[in-house]
């Protein structure tokens, strides 16, 4: 039975999870503040980074590298980073690590991100409790 014009099937009204984190995500400084601390921690390079979130997020956040290439570039361009090229080693890879504005930016972003991070805890908190109890 074909619908009518107004009605909507449920797929329509379907989003994920990746849907709803990765917008607020990008929207709330999260990602470069993850960015920031996976290096503030060690020296990283892109691709490791990648990986680095996808197994932390559980597979919720994936990144690509059109996304993180550019970021790190930015950052770079803010002096907020320096990458060095391991050139003896093949493939290149270059690493980045935090300067100290880097450093400072990143614990602004941390404090400032903290009141947020806390709300959307509660928020998964709250739903959780409210769907599965």
């Amino acid at each position: 039975m074909p619908r009518k014009k107004n009605e909507k099937s449920f797929k329509e009204f379907e989003c994920t999870v990746k849907d709803i984190f990765l917008g607020e995500v990008k929207s709330k400084n999260i990602f470069p503040l993850l960015i920031l601390h996976l290096i503030s921690n060690e020296t990283q390079y892109g691709n490791k980074l990648i990986s680095k979130i996808k197994e932390m997020s559980g597979n919720i956040m994936t990144v690509n590298p059109n996304t993180i290439y550019p970021l790190l570039k930015r950052m770079e361009e803010l002096n907020l980073v320096r990458g060095k090229w391991d050139k003896p080693k093949r493939p290149y890879k270059k690493y980045y690590y935090l300067t100290k504005e880097g450093f400072k930016k990143y614990n602004d972003i941390k404090e400032a991100q903290k009141p947020w991070m806390e709300k959307l805890e509660k928020a998964v908190k709250i739903l959780r409790k409210e769907i599965y109890s």
